[in-house]
């Protein structure tokens, strides 16, 4: 084995995890960055995804953590499938999982969610014969609308998930282009309003209300 090839090798172990054998958090801190470079360069935007396995914690309860580990593999397998070379599948921190799409715009980016979601949703996890149902909820950031750094596009999408588990999960939502910053504490009062009756008038609350970060 050459220098070289020790390398390549030494990186693709730093860079995958283990269990699923996609990218890791490590690879979204370290890498990606040079992605969002490339796409400001050629004025391209990028989706920035954050998905989250719907009842995680009720699998691993019912079922044991080792059918936990196999819903994972699942759920990475199908997000892999579905974004093909469109995008870079990450697994960020247990059920939670980062999607970069460089060149995806706010539509194709719905698209592309709904369609993980589907496919999740149509094709259940069987273990010992039994068929587990799974769904998602997905958050979606767009750079540079919405950030231009890995951390505060991580922020971003994590706050649209929010309001996706909020809203029954198994949902798409799309960061407000406005760019606004949300807290959880700030979400938790909106979603508590009387006068917020569905998805929609959330992000139009959203929208309204809050200034942009300066």
């Amino acid at each position: 084995m050459t220098a070289s090839d020790a390398h390549k090798q030494l990186l693709k172990m730093l860079y995958t995890d283990e269990l699923t054998r996609i990218y890791n958090r490590r690879y979204l801190k370290e890498q990606i960055p040079r992605y969002l470079a490339q796409a400001k360069q050629k004025n391209l935007p990028v989706a920035f995804y954050v998905f989250d396995l719907d009842n995680f914690k009720g699998i691993n309860d019912t079922y044991g953590h080792q059918t936990g580990d196999k819903a994972l593999v699942h759920f990475a397998k199908i997000i892999v499938g579905t974004f093909k070379r469109a995008g870079i599948p990450i697994r960020y921190a247990g059920d939670e999982f980062v999607v970069v799409a460089p060149g995806v715009d706010r539509q194709r980016a719905k698209a592309l969610g709904e369609m993980v979601e589907k496919g999740l949703s149509a094709t259940p996890l069987v273990v010992e014969g039994k068929q587990i149902k799974l769904g998602c909820s997905i958050g979606v950031a767009i750079f540079p609308a919405n950030g231009e750094d890995v951390d505060t596009l991580f922020e971003r999408a994590d706050e649209a998930l929010y309001i996706s588990k909020h809203q029954g999960k198994g949902r798409v939502t799309i960061y407000p282009e406005s760019g606004k910053l949300l807290t959880p504490e700030k979400l938790d009062s909106i979603l508590s309003s009387p006068y917020i009756v569905g998805r929609d008038e959330i992000l139009s609350f959203v929208d309204s209300h809050f200034t942009p970060q300066g």
